[in-house]
């Protein structure tokens, strides 16, 4: 019989003394320099220049500087320049979407990144919405026509 169960006891000794020599093995200390003893921390000294904790949430803080920056432009001002604006035919818009169903408004992204949302006759740049279909938008300026389409996918009958 104990043949039978020998590999089974054989197996749970070794466990068992690799778990004693884990546990005995994490209370040694391999280190031959003695350790540091730590010293609780002194507390500082409050001086009579220190102000206290009231007085300091109370000062105003000074935030022109942040206001007068803009994080998001190339040139971090606020400003449009005629060289940052660009002409009229270099602006470039992508037709984002159509939204709505009586009164539609279209989004819209200009070359700039801005996204706007924009009704029939709103103007927009040098520009004038003067159409919203259900996959296009048409803007009109004084010398040109742009056509704006949803993804620019023209539909083509299949050959038959």
């Amino acid at each position: 019989m104990i043949r039978e169960f020998l590999p089974d006891i054989v197996s749970i000794v070794i466990i068992v003394v690799i778990v004693v020599f884990v546990a005995v093995w994490q209370q040694m200390t391999l280190d031959v320099r003695p350790r540091a003893v730590m010293q609780a921390p002194v507390p500082a000294k409050t001086s009579a220049t220190q102000p206290d904790r009231k007085s300091i949430f109370n000062l105003a803080v000074n935030d022109d500087a942040l206001k007068q920056r803009n994080i998001f432009a190339e040139t971090g001002s606020y400003i449009v320049t005629k060289k940052a604006a660009g002409s009229m035919a270099g602006e470039s818009y992508t037709l984002l979407g159509i939204l709505g169903a009586k009164e539609r408004k279209a989004v819209i992204r200009d070359g700039q990144g801005v996204v706007t949302f924009c009704s029939a006759g709103k103007k927009l740049g040098g520009f004038v919405v003067a159409r919203i279909d259900s996959t296009s938008v048409v803007l009109k300026s004084k010398t040109e026509t742009k056509e704006l389409r949803i993804f620019n996918v023209q539909y083509k009958p299949p050959k038959r």
